[in-house]
């Protein structure tokens, strides 16, 4: 994280390891999680929701050309500062990749995954780019657009 340099994702500043314990000291956002503010507006207008939707394609499209793999995006991992500029956060099940790797696991939780990984297709972005699709639905409609995996995809 300490070298990602994109103004929408987080800044990890500091990290301190203690015996015990690793503290991580990151850029603050006190606008709060999207999700949030998405359930106490009824929803962004559109211009306001392209804004932020751009700005999270941008994060995105930043990690992938530096070749990572988020594997958790969500509303919840989505950012706001006081401005309202999107900061994308956890990167706790991201994976650094090389061009040629072939992924021998799924880097994101079930519920987020995408198609493609269940059915053992290692298509190394795809997770992410079907989550972009859920958040933009869950940006305009203010829900979350697969509440449950389809018995079909366990298979």
């Amino acid at each position: 994280m300490k070298s990602l340099q994109h103004p929408n994702i987080i800044k990890l500043l500091q990290v301190i390891q203690t015996e015990e314990e690793v503290y991580m000291v990151m850029e603050y956002a006190s606008g709060g999680e999207l999700i949030n503010r998405i359930h106490e507006t009824s929803g962004p207008q559109e211009e306001e929701a392209r804004r932020i939707f751009w700005q999270i394609i941008c994060a995105i499209q930043y990690l992938h050309g530096q070749d990572i793999i988020h594997g958790h995006l969500k509303l919840d991992n989505i950012l706001l500062d006081e401005d309202g500029t999107v900061k994308i956060c956890d990167f706790g099940v991201g994976t650094k990749i090389t061009p040629e790797q072939k992924l021998n696991r799924i880097c994101s939780t079930l519920p987020d995954t995408a198609p493609e990984a269940l059915l053992h297709k290692r298509e190394l972005f795809a997770g992410d780019i079907w989550r972009l699709g859920a958040i933009l639905s869950e940006i305009m409609v203010g829900l979350t657009p697969f509440k449950e995996i389809h018995p079909f995809y366990l298979k």
